[in-house]
């Protein structure tokens, strides 16, 4: 069902935070992040790219990664999937633990 793998991953890249970050569960009916299941769990962000490469590749869609998104469901702040991906994995590198994991 690509079109709706499609739209969660729109969804939960919605939900990204602008520094990369993400909350650590997400509400499919509200389409929001949840602040109150915690933070700090830095390998959140490395989801959305799983995700997104997983339906690239089943779907060969890769006009996915030029969707505008915003950022932490502000349309004022918006960026293409594919920034929401960078972003992702930047901030997991910038984010190790000091066992030098996410």
């Amino acid at each position: 069902m690509p079109s709706r793998a499609k739209e969660r991953i729109l969804d939960i890249a919605a939900t990204q935070k602008a520094d990369g970050s993400a909350y650590h569960q997400y509400q499919p009916l509200t389409k929001r992040g949840n602040n109150d299941i915690g933070s700090g769990f830095n390998d959140d962000p490395l989801w959305l790219i799983s995700g997104t490469a997983a339906y690239i590749k089943e779907s060969g869609d890769f006009g996915i990664l030029k969707e505008t998104v915003p950022f932490d469901n502000d349309p004022k702040d918006s960026a293409t999937l594919f920034e929401h991906l960078k972003r992702s994995f930047h901030h997991v590198l910038e984010n190790l633990g000091r066992t030098g994991c996410p």
